[in-house]
């Protein structure tokens, strides 16, 4: 037995149900079985079953009390369980249903229909269990953020050096202990009271000091200035600043964060040593995966002077060879990002901003990745750009994301577009009509005797019926126009680039032809056909919703001149 096949936990008090059930299943699934509630608790606390298929009218201990034992437990609360019931009663599925149960089938089963709702119970399962674990992920993240920021904030308070937060309006927001200790006031006494400041400074140096604050107001920081600083007691000290923009990511409210380093005794001689300063200030408040720095220089060209193991492995090069040639990062650049990139680039070097970019990466010649990139520029002196910044791989979360656009967009039966994506595309297709001067038709589609066979033959039946005439429907189709289902027994189909009246009715009447086709469900044979609806575009001159509530409105005169036919919007 292959033991990677998901395990299904069959509970039925009639052991033929459970041969059937069995027989169909086993070639797919891991099958165990229990004869009665109490024996399917007592499997289900052995091992924790992929799914359970649950009989519902059970003596001693029904589905019911089963069911809500699986609930009250959260270790179990999660397992995906499908009842299982002879009775056709409408109030009995709904009690199952207003209990938790994950889906609701009557007997006689259709196989193919039970198997394709197990799979896609199983698949619904699986995504929940990955949203789930990288929530867990996000939570994890988050409480290593929190201990990162107590860290740091543990770190600025133990430093020698000054450092101050200034917000746009001059306020000192943020005084560590340096700061109050050597200028003799605690941070509640220097807070929101505007250009406090300018009380540690001597009258001479007020000028450059408000240089400053001007340039960091106007997008255009000097990195770096020098002052003396007078405290409560009429102490003087000569400081050397590094002053750079820190930006809130929630709020977007920009800070000047100096940090000031006292000079009097021992002057920094190499700008080497105040550079390195300031790279560790900036580099400790990033988050540590793929770390670099970068540099651009005056005469054009760029160099790595430092990476981290992780950024190297991320991009798929080694640090040798950055080192040796920056532009081999460069080219891993998607081409289709990379006009993108450059652009984004061009922009923060010149309002030296906050670089922040998503796009995709050859980690090698058959691999391609998504990368998330955080970079802040600084000009230096001698007209150089540094960059500082992290990057790491968001392959995952797109992934992710673009399952979830596909479960947003699209009808989970039968896969064509559901009613948010037809709103975009009549939007699209009205265009191309106004653009190419062409028809655009607008078609409500409404089966006809579709109640009964649900009825008779139960909704696995109904589910297959769809399906098919969905598949009959895109075979129909040009690849321009669009398949929409609203939900139940209803469709809208957009037929684009219409050039005459007369070819939008040969592909209705090919529509009738295709859904009054006999069906074969199992061993019966179904027989529908469809009411269609349809008006003409531009002759309707209507937006997108008004065409779909005409289309609609001709749908229901077609069922009242006898079904099985197609009305036009009368205007």
């Amino acid at each position: 037995m292959n033991e990677n096949l998901l395990d299904i936990l069959i509970v039925d008090d009639i052991i033929t149900n459970i041969q059937f059930f069995a027989h169909a299943l086993r070639a797919n699934y891991k099958i165990r079985f229990a004869t009665s509630g109490k024996q399917a608790l007592s499997l289900v606390d052995e091992q924790i079953p992929d799914l359970i298929l649950l009989d519902v009218k059970m003596p001693e201990m029904d589905g019911h009390e089963v069911h809500r034992i699986l609930r009250s437990n959260p270790r179990t609360s999660e397992i995906p369980v499908i009842f299982v019931t002879a009775d056709p009663n409408e109030e009995g599925q709904l009690r199952g249903l207003s209990e938790g149960a994950d889906e609701y089938i009557t007997k006689p089963v259709m196989i193919p229909a039970l198997l394709l709702r197990i799979r896609k119970l199983l698949e619904r399962q699986q995504l929940w269990r990955e949203l789930k674990q990288q929530r867990d992920q996000l939570d994890q993240e988050r409480a290593r953020l929190r201990e990162e920021y107590h860290f740091i904030n543990a770190l600025l308070n133990t430093t020698n050096s000054l450092i101050l937060v200034i917000d746009e309006k001059g306020m000192i927001i943020r005084f560590n202990h340096a700061a109050e200790v050597f200028s003799g006031y605690l941070l509640n006494e220097v807070q929101e009271q505007p250009f406090f400041l300018e009380r540690f400074i001597l009258p001479e140096q007020l000028g450059p000091v408000r240089e400053v604050f001007t340039s960091f107001l106007e997008g255009k920081l000097i990195p770096r200035s020098r002052n003396y600083w007078i405290n409560r007691n009429g102490q003087r000290r000569l400081f050397d600043w590094s002053n750079s923009i820190f930006i809130d990511d929630n709020t977007g409210n920009r800070y000047l964060m100096e940090i000031g380093t006292d000079i009097t005794e021992q002057r920094l001689t190499e700008y080497a040593l105040q550079e390195s300063l300031h790279e560790y200030a900036t580099l400790v408040t990033m988050i540590p995966l793929g770390v670099y720095k970068f540099r651009m220089k005056s005469n054009g060209s760029w160099i790595f002077e430092f990476v981290t193991p992780q950024f190297c492995a991320i991009i798929g090069l080694s640090a040798g060879e950055l080192y040796k040639d920056a532009q081999l990062a460069f080219k891993k650049i998607h081409e289709d990002d990379r006009d993108e990139f450059i652009a984004l680039n061009h922009t923060v070097s010149s309002t030296l901003t906050k670089f922040e970019w998503e796009g995709r990466f050859y980690k090698t010649e058959d691999e391609i990745r998504w990368i998330h990139i955080e970079s802040l520029p600084t000009i230096i002196e001698n007209g150089d750009i540094l960059w500082h910044g992290i990057q790491y791989d968001i392959t995952e979360r797109k992934e992710q994301e673009k399952k979830l656009d596909r479960i947003a967009h699209y009808d989970t039966l039968t896969g064509v577009p559901n009613r948010r994506l037809l709103a975009d595309r009549m939007k699209q297709a009205l265009a191309r009509a106004q653009r190419n001067n062409t028809l655009l038709g607008v078609c409500y589609l409404d089966l006809d005797s579709f109640k009964p066979v649900n009825d008779q033959f139960g909704h696995a039946s109904g589910d297959k019926l769809l399906i098919e005439i969905t598949c009959r429907l895109q075979n129909i189709l040009r690849g321009g126009d669009t398949l929409a289902r609203l939900g139940g027994d209803e469709f809208v189909l957009v037929l684009s680039d219409l050039n005459t009246l007369e070819q939008c009715k040969i592909v209705l009447q090919r529509i009738l032809v295709a859904v009054s086709t006999p069906v074969n469900i199992g061993s019966a044979v179904v027989v529908v056909s469809a009411s269609i609806g349809v008006t003409l575009y531009p002759q309707d001159n209507s937006d997108a919703d008004t065409l779909l509530r005409h289309a609609d409105h001709a749908m229901y005169q077609a069922k009242e001149l006898g079904k099985n036919r197609y009305d036009f919007f009368k205007l």
